[in-house]
Parts: structure tokens; sequence; C-alpha cells
């Protein structure tokens, strides 16, 4: 199938300066040497083994996730018990399926291109949120993973170490595998682990999250994922039509790898200039100044986004002041 133009991943929109950072602040942590990661090989082994180590406790480790999962996210929790969320989670099953299509039609992307003159920037913005959706993902998620050792050694003491050595070694796996993932990624039928999100087909005004995963580590990307992307859905345009092909674009599991790659190192920079120069800024406050700055289009978006990964300090000052401003607000 052809590629049509605007199927870009975030790479193709990041510096070059910007990815050999995001990749050396990956391996400093891997080759540490005092604490080094496992192989790709031993990471891959370890993939394999868990399901079978967690067997019998998977109903446990089920539990302390969504329990976590709900103390992270207190407002996905409360639409859960309000009857506006269904969470659909398994531990330890097998995945399904794609839920999208890798590739969308070239006439559906010319329909909407013509109606939407913003289109191309739309895509863009949907690409950056699509890596901070990852990259927040990955960092939540598998940094959970230590604020549940008490938990984890509770139901086990020996899973704990398993895990710390896969969510370590996971990034050199990544890194080291890109492309191999990537081909996997974008031909593959099956998902190792998912979470999708998706309206209720039998229950009005109810979402879904489906997520699967085939051990704990996983699972808890996953749920964050779900969380994160729920809320990247508020800030698609308000025409069905150019939100489903924007989405059919850039919310495909074939860019998920640069997504994940680049997303942590995004993420992490944003992270850095929230906490040390935005006067009022509190972690709590995260997800509501960022669903601000995302509904203030692409315009303003993508400058911002530009600005930070390129290191531009007039557009980094732009972005404290307008947070600052926007803080002021809540």
């Amino acid at each position: 199938m052809k590629k049509i133009l605007f199927e870009r991943p975030i790479g193709d929109y990041l510096p070059d300066e910007f990815k050999r950072k995001a990749k050396e602040a990956s391996k400093a942590i891997y080759d540490d040497p005092e604490n080094p990661a496992p192989s790709s090989m031993q990471v891959a082994s370890l993939m394999m083994g868990m399901p079978s180590m967690e067997r019998g406790k998977t109903q446990q480790l089920l539990s302390i996730a969504l329990n976590n999962f709900y103390k992270m996210y207190p407002d996905i929790k409360k639409l859960v018990d309000e009857g506006k969320i269904r969470m659909d989670v398994a531990l330890g099953g097998g995945s399904g399926g794609r839920m999208k299509q890798q590739s969308p039609s070239s006439q559906d992307v010319e329909q909407v291109r013509n109606m939407d003159p913003d289109f191309e920037d739309r895509i863009k913005q949907r690409n950056f949120q699509m890596a901070r959706v990852q990259g927040n993902a990955w960092r939540k998620g598998f940094g959970s993973i230590k604020n549940m050792k008490d938990e984890i050694d509770a139901i086990n003491p020996n899973f704990y170490e398993v895990y710390d050595n896969f969510v370590r070694g996971a990034s050199r796996f990544y890194w080291e595998n890109t492309e191999q993932l990537e081909r996997m990624a974008s031909s593959g039928a099956g998902r190792v682990a998912y979470c999708d999100v998706y309206p209720d087909k039998k229950e009005k005004g109810v979402w879904v999250f489906e997520a699967r995963a085939p051990h704990l580590p996983l699972l808890m990307m996953e749920l964050i994922k779900g969380a994160e992307y729920y809320d990247s859905l508020m800030t698609l345009p308000k025409n069905k039509k150019s939100g489903d092909v924007l989405m059919s674009l850039t919310d495909t599991h074939k860019h998920e790898i640069q997504n994940m790659n680049f997303g942590r190192h995004l993420t992490a920079k944003i992270e850095v200039l929230l906490d040390m120069y935005v006067d009022g800024y509190e972690p709590s406050l995260e997800r509501d100044l960022v669903s601000v700055l995302e509904s203030m289009g692409p315009g303003v978006y993508n400058r911002l986004m530009d600005g930070i990964v390129n290191d531009d300090q007039k557009v980094i000052n732009e972005f404290i002041n307008l947070c600052e401003e926007i803080l002021k607000t809540f």
C-alpha cells in the first residue's frame, strides 16, 4: 500500500539533537556501570517467563494494579463509580487484534484536508500528543512498580526483582530493536499488550477501557496509557469526520515505538520546566494544565512544543508564562 504523505511519525517533527539526547538519556540509565540493565535477550526471556511466574497470583496482582491506578487517577475512579467509564481489564490473557486500520484511505484524507485548512497542523499536534501519552505511560506506568514494592512483596517476595529487571531492561530492548519493533507494529495483527479506549456500543455516554497485558509492569503501563489517551480525546476536532481521519493517521500502533522512545524524553523535559520554573504548579494539576494547552489549537500548541524540543529559550519562557496564567484560573 502506498504511504500517505501525512503518515509521519513523531521523529519527523523532532530535531536531530533532541533525538540524540533522547537516546543518550535512556542509554545512561540502562548502561549504568553500577547497575547495568539486562540485555535485550534477557529482557525477551523475562517477558516470556513472567506470565508463568504470575500464574495463580493474577487476581491479586490485578487488584493492586487497579488500586494503584485509581490512586494515580482519582478522577477516572470517580467516573468508574458514576458508571461513566467501564473498566475491562485482564492480566495474563491473550492479546486481541487491532481495532484501528494501520493506514487510512487517501480519499478520506484528501476530503478532510480540503474542508479543514488547519488539518496538517492538527496532524503535527496530534503526533506530539501521542508522544506525550506514550511517554507518560512508560515513565509513570513502569515507575509505579517501585511504589508498589511492598504490595508486590506481600504477594510474592521474588516478583519485584524480576519486574525491576524487566523495567530497566525494556528501555535497552526498545532502543536496540527499534526497526524490528516498528516493522512488527506495522504489519502484525496481534498485540502483546494494549489499552483501547472507546465508547460503549450498548450504553450511550459510557466509555470503555479495555486493557490486556501478559504481566504486571506492562499492565500498569497500559492502564496509564488509557487514562492519558482518554484525556487526549477531549481535544479532538468537533467535526467527527475530521477527528476520525486524524486519529487514523496518528493514533496507530506502527507509530508507538517512536512515541515511546522520544515521548519519554519529551515528557521529562516538560516535567522539569513545570516543576522548576512554573510558579503555582503542583503535579496534581498537570493533566488539567496540559488539557488547556492542547485545547488552544495547533498553532499555539505546536509553537510551544517546537520551542521545547529545539531548546528555544524565548519560546520556553512563553510556555512558562502561559502556564502560570492558566494556573491562576484554576
